[in-house]
């Protein structure tokens, strides 16, 4: 499962914030509306009941006025003439206004109990407003739209506020990560040889600072990988000439009439070989600088499984056994020149070290795909697997140089493997030796 970005933790931790906010300003503003409701209902009552009131004053207060009265009344009112009723009401007091007790009943309509002296009992007053409780504010039924605005304005503000802020903190969010997704970008496709790309400068603070010193570091670094470019070339070339020369020089050797010495023979044959080794060593180091800096601009999927058996079938030598199974059945996403050159050395390093026993295996792992290449020689140790893939590397000083090569075939190896995105590990085989597995990672066809 994807991680949310960190502008998305942020957005939304904010927009809870706000909304736990909003719910106990509502809270609040609920409970002191509330008790302001109690005195507006309390004052309403009186102003309503006022001609009773003073019938009541002059002793002419009685049941039949209470009921003529009530008939034309906005409330319900009745006389409780049990004076314990009060005691037992089991609904939930909101407490005492103007000498009145005020309840609330569980339809949500407010009650209020008001003694007087004339009467055997208690005055009870109710409201006629049936309320549905909500979420966060009640619903009164027989109220027009006006008066809902009216009585819930402040919850509808806070709620449109919440609304508004939370869009605001999600533009200011998106604005942010934008920028930063655009250096994301710009560095993964410098990472993937791009060199030339680079970050926009013109872009809020701190992120244009992040912008300069990634296009810095750009710079540096295609700079050095063109000097890079330019030595190696300098070097072959400058190794080729002489080359040149002492080959013209060697034919002419070849050609002397006069019957060359037996030793004058053998140094002639060792410097054909010095010079053959060379030459090869000249291609072998622009090979490796080729897979460093070549762009890889012209991709092609290759049919992995059948492009490592076609290899294998111009590599294998007769003194070697091959185990070879190939499960992918996949189509990998890489120049077929470095594909050959990544198979090429890793099965040729297997030869060469190996016993008798050569093992090739493929398969698919986590999006990935997987080749194994081991063999049944002596092995390598922990401390030189550090240092196997480093380019001129030779473990064993003891072997000659037409069984150890130059130490670079590895050295390509990993650059391959790394510049397309994987990563290569060396561990014990179970042949007995030692067993290289890379992972390149797939793309769809």
């Amino acid at each position: 499962m994807k991680k949310l970005s960190l502008f998305w933790r942020l957005y939304l931790s904010m927009s809870a914030a706000m909304l736990i906010l909003a719910i106990i300003l509502i809270a609040i503003m609920q409970t002191y509306f509330g008790y302001d409701g109690k005195r507006d209902f309390v004052n309403d009552v009186y102003q309503e009941l006022k001609p009773v009131l003073i019938q009541s004053n002059k002793g002419k207060f009685n049941q039949r006025t209470v009921e003529a009265f009530a008939s034309s009344s906005h409330f319900r009112i009745f006389i409780e003439p049990n004076l314990k009723a009060k005691k037992n009401n089991k609904n939930e007091y909101l407490g005492e206004h103007r000498k009145t007790s005020v309840f609330i009943l569980p339809d949500g309509r407010l009650q209020a109990w008001i003694f007087l002296q004339s009467l055997p009992g208690y005055l009870v007053v109710e409201d006629y407003a049936e309320i549905e409780k909500g979420l966060f504010f009640n619903k009164m039924e027989g109220l027009t739209s006006e008066d809902y605005l009216e009585n819930y304005a402040y919850e509808l503000l806070i709620l449109l506020t919440l609304i508004v802020m939370s869009v605001v903190v999600l533009m200011i969010a998106k604005a942010i990560e934008k920028p930063i997704e655009a250096l994301q970008q710009a560095q993964l496709k410098f990472s993937s040889g791009k060199t030339d790309i680079r970050a926009n400068e013109d872009v809020p603070s701190p992120v244009d600072g992040l912008a300069k010193n990634f296009n810095l570091m750009a710079e540096k670094i295609e700079t050095q990988i063109k000097d890079n470019q330019v030595m190696t070339h300098a070097i072959s070339h400058e190794l080729r000439t002489p080359l040149t020369r002492m080959q013209f020089a060697l034919g002419i050797l070849q050609t002397k009439k006069t019957a060359l010495t037996e030793s004058e023979q053998a140094l002639l044959g060792d410097l054909d070989t010095y010079i053959e080794d060379m030459d090869k060593l000249t291609k072998t180091i622009l090979t490796l600088g080729n897979v460093q800096h070549q762009r890889l601009n012209t991709l092609s999927f290759v049919d992995a499984d059948k492009f490592i058996q076609e290899r294998i079938s111009k590599l294998t030598k007769r003194d070697k056994n091959f185990s070879i199974e190939l499960q992918s059945d996949s189509m990998l996403s890489i120049l077929p020149m470095h594909f050959q050159l990544l198979v090429d050395n890793l099965v040729n390093n297997a030869q060469q070290y190996g016993d008798k026993m050569v093992s090739i295996t493929s398969y698919i792992e986590n999006g990935y795909f997987v080749l194994t290449v081991a063999d049944d020689g002596l092995g390598i140790t922990e401390g030189q697997s550090k240092k196997i893939f480093n380019a001129f590397a030779r473990l064993d000083t003891s072997r000659s140089r037409e069984t150890g090569g130059f130490g670079l075939g590895l050295a390509i190896v990993e650059s391959i493997v790394r510049r397309y995105q994987g990563h290569i590990k060396v561990e014990p085989s179970s042949l007995g030796g030692a067993g290289f597995t890379c992972w390149l990672p797939l793309e769809e066809a």
